[in-house]
């Protein structure tokens, strides 16, 4: 049954994906999104379905109520697992978001004035970096140290203000976007994170 459901899936997909290429649109990619994330329930079910009756954690099911039952529970185990995980994922992440926007909010506030911004306030950045306080992934300190460089070069008058201004501005909505982001439902999906 599961392997009808699944090949049915598939050659939608792949349909889907044809049509995509040919008549773009906002319903059939929702379509793709969808099929993709039961593709995703399906064979997550499954895989936790033959775990479970491998290990004899629970009998093989006798009818469809049983099965059904039974796939309800690996469900709702799955986005267990899943809501635990990207959410203490995603809650590090947007710590680290947030703790960068702040300090690029905070320099536009310097290089809007036309002001330098003063060793010490470099010092604290240079001190947040390497802070151990935020959980900072490798990406996070480099797009700092970036910062840094460039508002070391602002100093030095080797970037002019309207320029920092405009790295400051970008970098910002940026960070705001990536923020948005972690919210979406679909963040809610293993495939969907990889493909979007």
């Amino acid at each position: 049954m599961e392997i009808k459901i699944f090949t049915g899936l598939v050659i939608a997909l792949i349909i889907l994906a044809i049509l995509n290429k040919v008549f773009p649109g906002f319903f059939i990619k929702l379509c793709i999104h969808t099929i993709l994330y039961c593709l995703e329930i399906i064979l997550v079910t499954c895989f936790i379905n033959s775990i479970f009756i491998n290990f004899e954690l629970f009998n093989p099911p006798s009818n469809y109520l049983e099965a059904l039952r039974n796939y309800v529970f690996y469900y709702t185990l799955y986005q267990l697992l899943l809501m635990v995980t990207f959410k203490l994922y995603d809650a590090a992440e947007t710590d680290a978001l947030t703790a960068i926007k702040s300090a690029i909010d905070k320099f536009q506030v310097f290089a809007e004035f036309d002001r330098k911004i003063s060793k010490v306030d470099l010092a604290q950045l240079q001190e947040t970096i390497y802070s151990s306080k935020i959980t900072f992934a490798k990406r996070h300190r480099d797009q700092l140290i970036e910062l840094l460089e460039y508002l070391e070069n602002y100093n030095n008058e080797l970037i002019s203000k309207e320029d920092i201004r405009g790295y400051l501005k970008v970098q910002s909505l940026n960070i705001d976007l990536k923020i948005k982001t972690i919210s979406y439902s679909w963040m809610n999906s293993i495939l969907l994170r990889v493909i979007k």
